[in-house]
C-alpha cells in the first residue's frame, strides 16, 4: 500500500491553516485573560496536530467525547463518595476504580486510546488540584472544565472549517497556483 504524495497547495494550505489557528487562539487567550483555561487552550493545540481538516475534525471530536466521560466519572466519584470524600482511602480507591475503564482503554487502539487519555486527563485534574476534603468539592470545577473544552474546541473546529475554505478559495484563485496545478 502507498501513502497518496500530496501536492504543494496541500502543504501550503496545511502550514496556512495551522499558522492562522495557533495565532488566533494564542491572541483570544492573551487578550482576553484566559489564564485559567489552559486545558482548553491544550486541547486547541491537541486538535490542531493532524494538520488536516478532516484529521481535526475526528480529534475535536473524540476529546470532547473523552472530556465528557472523564467529567461523568468525576462526578460520579464524588457523588458516590458524598460526605466521604474527605476520607483518603476511599477517595484513592474510587479513583482508582473509575480510572480502571480508561486503562483498560489505553490498551484497545488509537481511537479508543485517545478518549482514554482525554477522559483520565479530565477526571484526575479536578479531583486532585480543587477537592479539599472537607471544605470544597470539585463539582463546578468539573463543569468549568469540560465547558471550557467544549467552547474551546467547537470555536476552534469552526474556525478551522473557515480558514479552509478561505484559503482554499484564495489559492485556486491565485494565478501562479493554477499554473502548478496544470503542470
Amino acid at each position: 500500500m502507498t501513502t497518496p504524495v500530496k501536492s504543494d497547495i496541500d502543504y501550503i494550505s496545511q502550514v496556512a491553516m495551522g499558522w492562522v489557528v495557533a495565532m488566533a487562539a494564542f491572541l483570544v487567550f492573551q487578550i482576553g485573560d484566559l489564564y485559567d483555561s489552559l486545558s482548553a487552550q491544550a486541547s486547541i493545540l491537541i486538535i490542531l496536530t493532524p494538520m488536516t481538516l478532516a484529521g481535526s475534525m475526528a480529534m475535536a471530536k473524540i476529546r470532547i467525547i473523552g472530556t465528557a466521560l472523564g467529567c461523568i466519572a468525576g462526578m460520579a466519584v464524588q457523588l458516590i463518595l458524598g460526605s466521604w470524600f474527605g476520607y483518603g482511602l476511599l477517595f484513592w480507591l474510587a479513583f482508582t476504580i473509575a480510572m480502571g475503564p480508561f486503562c483498560l482503554w489505553l490498551t484497545k487502539g488509537q481511537v479508543k486510546a485517545a478518549i482514554a487519555f482525554s477522559a483520565m486527563s479530565a477526571l484526575s485534574v479536578p479531583l486532585t488540584t480543587s477537592l479539599v476534603p472537607e471544605q470544597k468539592d470539585a463539582f463546578f470545577s468539573i463543569l468549568y472544565r469540560f465547558s471550557s473544552i467544549f467552547v474551546a474546541v467547537l470555536l476552534t473546529a469552526m474556525v478551522m472549517w473557515v480558514v479552509h475554505h478561505w484559503i482554499r478559495v484564495m489559492l485556486l484563485k491565485h494565478p501562479e497556483v493554477k499554473n502548478v496545478e496544470l503542470n
